[in-house]
């Protein structure tokens, strides 16, 4: 599904995750998500949330959380800041 997203759109932003939807903070960390996602939504930009480790080794992520970016289909993984 989440290729056909890639495929079909111009723009994806995707957040890869580990699965702990259980703690508070993970509740706290979808309300902010969500208001992301309504604000690319406004620049037609899809984002997507994902908890799918084997997904994100796909697209050469290793670490969790992370972003990966699309234009073009072209991946732009974030990294983080390095310290």
């Amino acid at each position: 599904m989440c290729d056909n997203i890639i495929f079909e759109n111009y723009f994806v932003i995707r957040l890869s995750f580990p699965d702990e939807h259980d703690s508070l903070e993970s509740e706290e960390a979808n309300e902010k998500l969500e208001e992301i996602d309504d604000e690319t939504d406004n620049l037609d930009i899809t984002f997507v949330k994902m908890a799918d480790p084997r997904y994100a080794r796909k697209w050469g992520v290793t670490k969790l959380p992370a972003i990966v970016y699309f234009r073009k289909r072209f991946p732009s993984i974030y990294r983080g800041k390095k310290l």
